[in-house]
């Protein structure tokens, strides 16, 4: 039964891979059925791997019930805080969808501070300078390709850090949170030249770019937007391809090149978004 589980288990990836959200859920569903009821402490981590598929194919295919109770399982059982990262993630995902902007946030300011990561809700203007003038500081001297071939990030605290500030910067933005906003943004960078670069670090330049042009630093946010695109392009990985485009083409290149070229690649950030299930930004593409 545990080979027919696991086996379930790679159906279910590869569907979810497919955007067939709907037979995943019916393979990972299955496969969660043929565990023993001591399962936990049977196998631990093939059972971690099935509840952590289904929650997320369950948010794919809009079962936010079905899809919590999984995630309190998972919340329940795991052992480790890392092992309860991927559910955190998910309903962070959840709750962007459902514009419940101020439980995302407060779910990914708890998980961060576990990981030893805390941004100040009302930071003082003087740590948000502070703050800046750091990530500029990290960043004197640097040129594209000096960051592009930084190493890649491996610490998995970190990749955690980065994603769960890269779900958590869109609400932030939709809140008008400026404030946390440029904590995150500045973090995100901070992270990514310190530790290496990573997929994530393609968003999380794309916000720090969208800052800089909030700060009137036009041609600065042009150069890091521009960046960002080239991240994506070397990590090749289509989840991210959403943030990085909306931000990108939607709030900042337009600045410099005319609408009409850009609009293939918001369309392409909706289309994307849809498949792999980040409704929060293709929501905002489809405007």
């Amino acid at each position: 039964k545990d080979s027919l589980a696991s086996l379930l288990l790679r159906a279910g990836q590869k569907a979810m891979r497919c955007s067939a959200f709907t037979a995943a859920v019916d393979y990972l569903s299955d496969g969660i059925k043929l565990l023993s009821e001591d399962k936990w402490n049977d196998r631990y981590y093939l059972s971690l791997d099935l509840h952590n598929a289904v929650a997320e194919a369950k948010y794919c295919t809009a079962e936010f019930d079905q899809m919590g109770k999984y995630i309190d399982e998972v919340l329940l059982n795991a052992r480790y805080l890392r092992d309860k990262i991927q559910v955190y993630l998910t309903k962070i995902y959840a709750l962007g969808s459902l514009q419940k902007l101020d439980e995302a946030l407060s779910l990914g300011m708890s998980v961060l501070q576990n990981l030893g990561e805390t941004f100040p809700r009302k930071g003082k203007k003087s740590r948000v300078i502070f703050c800046l003038l750091k990530t500029n500081w990290l960043l004197v001297g640097k040129s594209d390709d000096d960051i592009l071939t930084l190493p890649q990030m491996c610490d998995p605290d970190k990749i955690a850090v980065t994603t769960i500030l890269n779900l958590m910067c869109i609400s932030t933005w939709m809140q008008r949170d400026n404030d946390l906003f440029v904590f995150m943004a500045c973090r995100m960078v901070q992270i990514s030249i310190k530790y290496g670069i990573n997929a994530v670090s393609a968003p999380g330049f794309e916000y720090f770019a969208m800052m800089l042009c909030n700060l009137g630093r036009i041609q600065d946010g042009i150069r890091y937007a521009q960046l960002g695109l080239q991240i994506m392009e070397k990590y090749q990985l289509r989840q991210w391809v959403p943030r990085v485009n909306i931000v990108s083409y939607g709030m900042i290149l337009f600045l410099k090149d005319p609408f009409r070229k850009l609009t293939p690649h918001l369309d392409l950030a909706k289309q994307i978004g849809l498949q792999t299930g980040d409704y929060q930004v293709s929501s905002i593409g489809a405007y």
